[in-house]
């Protein structure tokens, strides 16, 4: 345990120093490649560690076991200790001569050899205390010599057992000590320690262990004292420096600097900011004469560290060790910058949830994107504002969850006394201020995924740790979560829902989202926009973006027209309609059919044969689609397309594929015999969700609708009319930039007529439009909406009228002429022709 300062175990100054010189015989330092050394005599500057300096002076007697080994974290001041105790004894009857060994150094020869030397260290000892007796003209009894490894668990590196478990080095130093005839002092880290020599028991038990332990803040001020007194005696420029400003770069280097201990990282600091003062005091003497907070701010920078004196803002200090225990899923959640809007009640209900006296936590329920973090950002940045500011630490669950589930929750277990050795560590960091800290989780419901759940029911073995360390209430927390995770992972257990202060998030207004779109262009080096911009912005990404919630979607947008301005090689340039439509084609959204009425017509007038009736009715739904304005809710368009089996409408489909969108296989087909059960009505959803999520623009072809269930045509008629389709992950999806076609062959007998009453067998040319055509059809179109509505006889497969209506047109396709089968299969036989050549060229 750490000791407190006492002057009383100091020895006489007034005694007379004994200084005895070391001789190392001129054949020992070739023999063990200049290793040794004598370890200097400190200057009576340690402070503290007055019983571990007892300790190790009784250790040096004790007959059977004269060694010590100085166990500490790396700058605790092993070292120090070591200068010191010399120095003590210096003044005593008994003088010690320390003989330093540089195992680094003797490493330098073979490992043969290193373990050799090791194996008569003992008897070189006793050669150089006589020849240091004999040249100092002294007693070899009137001294006493000690052996000192620094580091000494790199002596495990040296001689590497066969099977793997020691080394010859430690062997052999295990061999020597067992005699006991010389002291020996080592020193080692903790870690170090526990690797190399704990885990060999009988090399561990010849050695005293002597634990050090960081000095209290005060013993560390009292230490850079005595050390700023040690350089003025030598006359060095010494700059003032107050006990507060000490205070503060104790703090700090506690704070900060984790790879050392104190005192050498405070004196390590004190250093480099006497030499910034002396640097400033040697260009003009009336600077650098005070060690002030920026003069501190300035060292800390130049390890990398930036300190945040402002008065209201906190820097959280998460220890890394302590991180890493947690697979560094620990991290700082900063304020925000002012820049939310609206949620002024939902700020209001989070102070007040994190304030309640028994379990201050708040839970924030709302879709993906709608700003649950922002608006913890935000409270952050009011609070910064006020006497008592917040750190906000944020516990990622998946990077924890690495770790596995039962770490995880063993972690889960002990987070609030970790949070509050987060919390202490911070305030070094930031002395003077009062703040408090939050622990928030963002998506707490993932924790239902680490631990079983028992019988289905309730919580798994992470969220249950979690609860158990909230019903504490040490530490106020914040979770957020969607609403369908808030019913699926979070309500089933009642008493963890009762501890959290729930707070419901809607999406903000379009006003709202075009204020936070305007502010967020606010910056002069941004692109600028008109309100009628921003507007059409968040207009097109709540019509296409459905799985996800604004302002996080239009934001998102926003950010790829800036793009797409910078692309442009033009800082000053606007973002313009044509700049959006970019943007959101990027993301596969079509805002603008890119195609003309007239083009889409060229394409369907030749791969349509022997439909004139289809194709003029055809181009005047594609007219309207094109030309009208658009209802972002509902596919680009629709049409129900009847007629007997093999008269062209899947050609059709296909054609409009490679008209709207390119190639005739954007294109995804349902056939309706594979959806015949009620079961079917969501898998049929699910694979037009999942292959819009893919491709959005496509035409979804529904073939012979008629077959399939009811409940499938429920589905379908839900789609189109909400524009929306789940897929297998539960996400909605946007079908408002497909084309929907729904073919029958219901009423074939009524089309089958039409060849005798058209005489479409002695028809020269297929593609010409008669009156006789539009005449006859508009006469039946009710006789064929009839057949559809009542299906076949005895088979239940009518399809209802209210299905119908969702389609802007039922289109007729009549039986074939003879002659359109003649030119079909000449396109075809071509084709063929075509296609042999490609593979014969390819061939050759």
């Amino acid at each position: 345990m750490k000791t407190a300062f006492n002057f009383a175990n100091m020895p006489d100054k007034k005694a007379k120093q004994r200084n005895i010189d070391l001789v190392i015989p001129k054949h020992i330092n070739e023999l063990y490649n200049q290793a040794f050394f004598k370890h200097k005599v400190g200057k009576n500057t340690l402070i503290g560690y007055e019983e571990q300096l007892k300790m190790l002076d009784a250790n040096m007697y004790n007959p059977g076991k004269p060694n010590s080994i100085l166990i500490g974290e790396a700058g605790i001041g092993k070292t120090a200790l070591v200068e010191q105790f010399i120095y003590n004894r210096s003044l005593s009857d008994m003088p010690i001569v320390v003989v330093g060994l540089n195992v680094e150094r003797l490493g330098e020869l073979e490992d043969r050899i290193v373990v050799s030397r090791m194996r008569t260290l003992l008897s070189t000892m006793e050669e150089i205390r006589m020849a240091t007796a004999k040249e100092n003209t002294i007693p070899a009894s009137s001294f006493q010599m000690v052996l000192f490894i620094d580091e000494i668990h790199k002596l495990a590196y040296y001689g590497k057992t066969a099977d793997g478990s020691g080394s010859g080095a430690m062997n052999a130093l295990k061999e020597e000590t067992g005699r006991g005839v010389f002291p020996l002092i080592g020193a080692t880290t903790e870690y170090e320690f526990d690797k190399h020599l704990a885990v060999d028991d009988a090399f561990s038990r010849r050695f005293n262990k002597i634990k050090m332990f960081e000095p209290t803040r005060e013993e560390n001020v009292a230490i850079l004292k005595r050390y700023i007194q040690s350089l003025t005696k030598e006359g060095l420029f010494v700059p003032v420096i107050s006990d507060q400003t000490l205070l503060n770069l104790v703090d700090y280097s506690n704070a900060y600097i984790w790879n050392q201990a104190n005192p050498s990282k405070s004196i390590m600091i004190l250093d480099k900011a006497i030499s910034l003062c002396t640097r400033d005091h040697t260009q003009n003497s009336e600077n650098g004469t005070i060690v002030d907070e920026d003069i501190l701010k300035k060292t800390f920078y130049s390890e990398g560290v930036k300190i945040d004196t402002r008065r209201n803002n906190v820097q959280l200090i998460i220890p890394p060790k302590l991180n890493e225990k947690y697979n560094f899923a620990l991290k700082q959640l900063e304020n925000g910058k002012n820049t939310l809007l609206g949620y002024e009640d939902k700020l209001s209900e989070l102070g007040a949830a994190l304030k309640k006296e028994q379990h201050p936590s708040a839970l924030l329920v709302g879709s993906p994107g709608i700003g649950k973090t922002a608006l913890i950002e935000q409270y952050g940045y009011n609070m910064s504002l006020t006497d008592t500011p917040i750190a906000i630490i944020s516990l990622e669950i998946e990077t924890l969850g690495e770790l596995g589930r039962d770490v995880m929750v063993a972690r889960l277990r002990s987070i609030l006394d970790d949070l509050s050795y987060i919390k202490d560590t911070t305030k070094q960091a930031n002395p003077n201020k009062n703040f408090e800290m939050v622990l928030f989780v963002d998506e707490v419901h993932k924790l239902n995924n680490y631990g079983v759940i028992k019988d289905g029911r309730g919580s798994s073995g992470a969220m249950n740790a979690l609860k158990e360390s909230l019903s504490r209430g040490k530490f106020p927390f914040i979770g957020a979560t969607t609403q369908y995770e808030y019913m699926t992972n979070i309500a089933p257990d009642p008493a963890f829902d009762r501890r959290l202060g729930k707070i419901v998030l809607t999406e903000p207004s379009e006003e709202d989202v075009v204020k936070i779109l305007k502010r967020q262009l606010h910056d002069e080096s941004l692109p600028k926009a008109t309100d009628a911009i921003l507007k059409e912005i968040v207009m097109y990404s709540n019509a296409y973006i459905i799985n996800q919630s604004d302002p996080a979607k239009s934001l998102e947008m926003l950010d790829k027209c800036i793009g797409f301005c910078r692309e442009e090689q033009d800082d000053n340039m606007d973002i313009t309609h044509d700049i959006v439509m970019k943007a959101f084609l990027s993301e596969d959204y079509e805002i603008d059919t890119m195609v003309s009425p007239k083009y889409v017509y060229d394409i369907l007038a030749k791969e349509i044969v022997g439909q004139p009736l289809a194709l003029k009715m055809l181009t005047d739904t594609i007219n309207n689609s094109i030309l009208s304005k658009r209802n972002y809710k509902r596919p680009l368009m629709t049409a129900f397309l009847v007629g007997t089996t093999g008269v062209g409408k899947t050609q059709t489909a296909k054609a409009l594929a490679k008209a709207f969108f390119g190639r005739s296989d954007a294109l995804l087909v349902l056939n309706g015999g594979d959806y015949v059960t009620a079961d079917s009505a969501i898998e049929a959803q699910h694979l037009i969700g999942d292959s819009v999520a893919v491709n959005k623009r496509q035409i979804i072809l529904i073939d012979e609708i008629e077959k399939s269930h009811k409940s499938v045509l429920d589905t379908y008629m839900r789609i189109i009319d909400d524009g929306i389709a789940r897929d297998s992950h539960n996400i909605e999806r946007s079908v408002n930039s497909t084309i929907v076609i729904a073919t029958s062959n219901l009423g074939s007998k009524i089309f089958s007529g039409f060849a005798n009453d058209l005489n479409l067998h002695r028809q020269i040319d297929p593609n010409k439009l008669t009156i006789d055509m539009e005449t006859t059809w508009f006469r039946t179109e009710m006789t064929v909406r009839k057949a559809l509505q009542d299906g076949d006889k005895g088979m239940d497969n009518g399809i209802r009228p209210e299905f119908l209506e969702r389609f802007s047109l039922l289109i007729p396709y009549f039986p074939l002429a003879k002659s359109a089968i003649a030119i079909i299969a000449r396109h075809q036989l071509e084709k063929f022709q075509r296609d042999i050549k490609i593979i014969c060229t390819q061939s050759i």
